[in-house]
């Protein structure tokens, strides 16, 4: 009887050890998000800073304390500029409420300042020519569109 209850015990604590090891590993995991990632509920997006079609410097960690847009596309991407018009309805109607990043990935100035001038587009457009901030963000594909709450931003 006092062997099988000591076999218990010895049971019971590696049980609590394993337990514990495995919520500590759990824990770690949640309060730092790996790197390249793009962000997610309740951590904070990795900060950037990159210039606009007008050459001046826009850092997503000035936006503190309002919801963000940003949206990753390329001027040779169909599915970008299929999406970027209905962004547009959208920023003409919540401008006041809304801040958007359409960050455009790799091409030249020319290139994405053709493309803004056809569309029309007034929301902040950022250039990522070296494709920085979207290997930053962890991402292979376009478009990618990702909504910071303030929460994201802190």
């Amino acid at each position: 009887m006092k062997r099988q209850i000591s076999r218990l015990l010895i049971l019971f604590g590696v049980g609590m050890w394993v337990f514990a090891v495995g919520f500590m590993y759990i824990r770690s995991k949640k309060e730092r998000p790996p790197d390249n990632v793009a962000p997610s509920v309740g951590y904070t997006a990795p900060d950037f800073e990159l210039q606009n079609l007008s050459g001046q410097s826009i850092k997503l960690g000035d936006l503190r304390g309002h919801p963000v847009l940003i949206n990753f596309w390329a001027t040779w991407c169909s599915y970008c500029l299929q999406e970027m018009p209905v962004i547009e309805k959208y920023y003409e109607r919540f401008s006041s409420d809304l801040i958007v990043l359409a960050v455009e990935v790799g091409d030249s100035a020319v290139e994405v300042h053709s493309v803004v001038s056809e569309y029309g587009f007034t929301f902040s457009i950022l250039r990522d020519p070296y494709s920085y901030v979207f290997r930053k963000y962890g991402l292979d594909s376009f478009p990618v569109s990702l909504c910071l709450t303030r929460r994201e931003l802190y």
